[in-house]
């Protein structure tokens, strides 16, 4: 009895702890009330320092899900601000289906759950429930009506806090059918970002009654810029110029519209590879401040910022912005800081992506060419253009005290001019003695089945040879690559620029007919090196007499061609044999070397000794993002004040689960599994990576370890170590991982724990976790 009596009077404690958060209406204006105070929501959502978010003058962020939900919130707590927690909900792009009802059953109980795990939390504003889920069925009653049911359960299990869902613009009817079908949604969230100034008259327009919320704004996205260069690529605004678009978005909504809008948050509070390094962006990887944020922070306090960010204005192409492979391009640049100090500008020459993703989703940061940049300063730079594509030339403006200021500009190298010419071809597969540009190395499939003859001497179409190709099983599949290099599937650099061919031309014949081979080349598209273009001629039927196809390459780009034929079968309830013959590219007589690869961007030196986890700070250069395994029994207490091994906190691990097992990776940047995105840092000259633990109870079992990207990514960790199955005690030890002989020239991962379950809870505790 005593200990149910203790739990509701904890429970009871937990409740008055929180804040009750209603959405009134006095007259004809809404406002939100925070235990009875109006509050105007004045944040930023994004993976950025919150403490910095803080001390900007900022009260809110929001976040897109509960993941990692409880060290935000208190946080959040901590530096007096609330947060906007997100349920987030299936998208019909993602193979969401809001007509299954057993999924929507399932989505609506772990809403339950983060509502009932979260909802006493001081910190806590409000519930944002979706994402832009609505895109591609906006007036679909059913996806509505189950966010509605939704809505009212959150209400019912939590009725301190609103509720809002979160919408991508006006478009259509999807405000009529919000205000119809969704009487439980107190608050509407409007994402918005060349049109947030005209939000207050179009929403109203729409028949909109409902406060609302701007839950991301910011400058005009890509899908909407109207400034284009004629191959088809953004000019960026300069991030002087991003300020006046959160200046006008805000003062529209939040200033001359406080009767239906109850705040607003800007889009990101951090940095994100979309459409480019810079496009949304309020902070540098390194944590600068940009304009947008003295702008923002103005806003939020009526103040001006103490230390403004330099200035920039649009950079200036001495000549075209449209040149041949090899070309000089002088870029000018006028920057300054109003305090007159003097600034350093970083140069960075970036590839840019052939096409913009809409999605919203975090793009692979594009290769970087810095051998590229032969003079640069101040003033401006001076490059040599590598091969054909799209570029963009960034320079980043810093005062040193942690602002800056950004500007870049697209340019265009073209392939290089080649006329086709019909009398002419270059062989792919041909006789004894001409030179193979291309080997039939890549293997695929049931490939132990697969036999290749490039001597054969049954009925050639021309010349004393063919290929024979033979799959011997009657099911499965299999299929043949011709490589350059041979058997690379694009880890290395390599192929052939065939710029000017017309078309790959083959001659094909079966040795029973029927046969059904499927023919292609450019198989690499998102590898390390890739093929820039590609095609195919699918379940192509032989015959027994030889037969000429061909594949058009007309406005292709080849400039970069990796894998130059390819075959593949598929069982076909007896073996297939087939022969080929003559298979060229037409149009050219020669291949020209491609152009030499970018050169990866190098890690940033860190100054050691460099602290992975020391007292809790938002600067350390790893973020333990990376959770693994059975997850979400996971916590992680980065303030723990429960006998620390130095200072006044240590890490508290508690994995909650008796079975299973689970791990958290401590990365750089964050959430980056793949090695897709630059980052960690140059440890050269380390000894060792210690660090300090403790287990609860004594005999817990942990391993640890570092450089969980493998050599194969495109930013790899340039070493790895591990200490397995560590016995810990109820005191303090230290453990060591030397580091003697290793390269640590690029260090992604910089710690990781894991854990096996062992029939109990597991409870463990880190502290001075650093490279020595």
């Amino acid at each position: 009895m005593r200990r149910w009596m203790l739990v509701l009077a904890l429970a009871a404690m937990a409740t008055a702890n929180a804040a009750v958060v209603k959405v009134a209406k006095a007259g004809d204006r809404w406002q939100l009330l925070r235990d009875g105070q109006p509050y105007v929501v004045k944040g930023a959502g994004g993976d950025g320092p919150k403490a910095e978010l803080a001390n900007l003058g900022a009260n809110s962020f929001r976040t897109w899900g509960a993941d990692g939900l409880e060290k935000q919130l208190d946080q959040a707590e901590r530096l007096g601000l609330t947060v906007t927690v997100g349920i987030w909900l299936g998208h019909k792009a993602h193979g969401f289906d809001w007509h299954n009802a057993a999924a929507v059953a399932e989505q609506k109980e772990r809403a339950k759950r983060n509502v009932l795990a979260y909802k006493d939390h001081p910190a806590l504003l409000m519930w944002g429930l979706g994402n832009e889920m609505e895109q591609g069925q906006e007036e679909d009653p059913v996806m509505w009506g189950a966010i509605n049911d939704l809505a009212t359960m959150v209400k019912e299990l939590d009725p301190n806090h609103p509720t809002m869902t979160v919408v991508a613009e006006l478009g259509g009817r999807k405000v009529e059918t919000i205000e119809k079908l969704c009487p439980a949604v107190d608050i509407l969230g409007i994402n918005t970002y060349a049109g947030a100034q005209s939000i207050p008259e179009r929403y109203a327009k729409a028949g909109g009654t409902k406060p609302y919320l701007l839950t991301e704004y910011g400058p005009p996205g890509t899908w909407e810029f109207w400034k284009k260069t004629p191959w088809g690529a953004m000019d960026e605004p300069t991030s002087v110029e991003k300020s006046e678009w959160y200046e006008k978005a805000y003062t529209a909504n939040v200033v001359d519209n406080a009767k239906q809008c109850l705040g607003a948050y800007a889009f990101t509070w951090g940095n994100k590879q979309e459409a480019s390094a810079t496009w949304f962006g309020l902070l540098l990887p390194d944590g600068c401040k940009l304009n947008p944020v003295d702008a923002l922070s103005k806003l939020w306090t009526g103040k001006a910022v103490e230390d403004p960010c330099p200035t920039v204005e649009p950079l200036v192409v001495d000549g075209p912005r449209e040149v041949a492979q090899g070309a000089t391009v002088k870029v000018a640049l006028k920057a300054s800081d109003p305090t007159k100090a003097t600034v350093n500008v970083s140069w960075i020459l970036s590839g840019e992506p052939a096409n913009y993703n809409t999605g919203g989703a975090t793009e692979a940061a594009p290769p970087t060419y810095p051998d590229a940049i032969v003079k640069s300063d101040v003033n401006g730079a001076e490059l040599i253009m590598p091969g054909p594509g799209r570029y963009r030339l960034f320079a980043y403006v810093r005062n040193g005290r942690g602002s800056a200021a950004m500007a870049n500009i697209a340019l265009n190298v073209k392939p290089r001019a080649v006329a086709s010419d019909p009398t002419k071809s270059l062989v792919v597969m041909g006789e004894e003695g001409v030179k193979a540009l291309w080997y039939p190395s890549g293997y695929m499939g049931n490939n132990g089945q697969v036999t290749v003859d490039e001597k054969c001497a049954v009925q050639p179409h021309s010349g004393k040879t063919c290929v024979l190709s033979r799959y011997g099983a009657g099911d499965g599949w299999a299929g043949v690559v011709w490589q350059n290099p041979a058997n690379d599937w694009g880890d290395k650099p390599g192929g052939w620029d065939l710029t000017g061919a017309s078309r790959l031309s083959f001659w094909a014949r079966g040795e029973s007919g029927g046969e059904v081979v499927s023919f292609s080349f450019g198989l690499l598209k998102d590898s390390k090196f890739r093929d820039t273009g590609r095609g195919e001629l699918k379940d192509v039927k032989l015959t027994k007499d030889w037969q000429q196809y061909t594949i058009d390459l007309a406005g292709k780009d080849l400039s970069q061609i990796k894998t130059g034929f390819c075959w593949v079968v598929a069982g076909q309830g007896k073996p297939v044999t087939f022969y080929l013959d003559d298979v060229s590219y037409d149009g050219i007589a020669e291949a020209a070397s491609p152009a030499p690869p970018p050169a990866t961007a190098q890690a940033p030196r860190g100054e050691l000794p460099l602290a992975v986890y020391d007292e809790p700070n938002d600067k350390l250069p790893w973020i333990p993002s990376g959770y693994m395994g059975n997850n979400g029994a996971v916590t992680m207490n980065a303030e723990c004040a429960d006998k620390p091994h130095d200072g006044k906190t240590c890490l508290k691990v508690d994995y909650k689960a008796a079975d299973g097992w689970a791990g958290v990776v401590w990365q750089s940047p964050a959430n980056d599994w793949d090695g897709l995105q630059p980052g960690g840092w140059n440890l050269t000259g380390a000894k060792a990576l210690t660090f300090w633990a403790r287990g609860a109870k004594g005999g817990e079992v942990v391993s640890f370890s570092f450089g969980l990207v493998g050599k194969a990514a495109k930013y790899a960790d340039s070493a790895k170590g591990e200490l397995k199955d560590a016995k810990l005690t109820t005191d303090w030890q230290q453990f060591r991982i030397e580091l003697d002989g290793k390269d640590l020239s690029r260090i992604k991962t910089g710690f990781c724990w894991v854990v096996a379950g062992k029939g109990e809870p597991i409870t463990f505790y880190l502290d001075d976790v650093r490279w020595e």
